[in-house]
């Protein structure tokens, strides 16, 4: 599994809200996400890429469910010091608080797929798009209960996330199988996003690198994100399945 990420950091961002995951043993390849600004004197992401790291050096099979749950509540217990406003740091603005995480785990012939917040995960096998597993919004949940979707952005509010105090949604952890030559694409932010673009766009793709190509589809989200229903872009992880 060989995987590479882009990342845009917009004009505001005191610190880059974003951090990429690229473990040799256990093999784990994703991304973390949370919000840009400081909490506590800590910078959220960064806590949350040190909870996975630690967990990841463990001497333990990480790819039972079991223990696949115990690196989502480390990364909770490590982020809930950080919720609620500090007289120490009465300046911080906590308003978009909140961990995302995807992460893939390979295993045989499969991988496992730990996925919390707004992150889509999607596979590439031979021109056709599945998905692995839909981000965790108002507008995904209503559509998985066949319910009516908002015509506003109101469809785009995280209904899952880390740090929360909250219990980890039932589908954070899945499996799905895996063949060399598939490729596997994280998306933040996909908003209204049809599968019908995400499969256009990583098709137009599929001959560069796995740098390139993150990089290429983060440009090309970037720009799209001008319409008024999309949330910005800032970062895209492509993996590729290799022998």
């Amino acid at each position: 599994m060989h995987g590479a990420h882009a990342v845009r950091r917009y004009p505001g961002d005191p610190s880059g809200p974003v951090a990429f995951i690229d473990h040799v043993s256990p093999r784990a390849c994703g991304l973390l996400r949370n919000s840009a600004w400081p909490a506590k004197g800590r910078q959220p992401v960064s806590v949350m890429e040190r909870a996975v790291t630690d967990y990841l050096a463990r001497p333990s099979e990480p790819e039972s469910p079991v223990q696949l749950q115990g690196l989502l509540d480390c990364i909770e217990t490590a982020l809930q010091p950080l919720a609620g406003h500090s007289k120490d740091f009465p300046e911080e603005d906590l308003w978009d608080l909140g961990g995302s995480i995807a992460l893939i785990l390979p295993f045989d012939q499969q991988i496992n797929v730990v996925r919390v917040g707004d992150f889509r995960v999607v596979r590439l096998r031979a021109g056709q798009l599945d998905v692995l597993a839909r981000e965790h919004t108002l507008r995904a949940q209503l559509e998985h209960q066949g319910q009516a979707i908002p015509s506003d952005a109101g469809g785009n509010i995280i209904v899952a996330y880390l740090g929360g105090h909250v219990r980890s949604p039932s589908d954070a952890i899945t499996t799905g199988d895996v063949q060399v030559g598939d490729r596997i694409a994280i998306f933040e932010h996909p908003g209204t996003r049809p599968l019908e673009e995400d499969l256009a766009i990583l098709t137009s793709v599929h001959h560069l690198p796995p740098a390139q190509s993150a990089q290429t589809i983060l440009d090309a989200l970037v720009e799209r994100a001008a319409a008024p229903d999309q949330r910005l872009a800032r970062a895209v992880a492509i993996i590729d399945v290799v022998a």
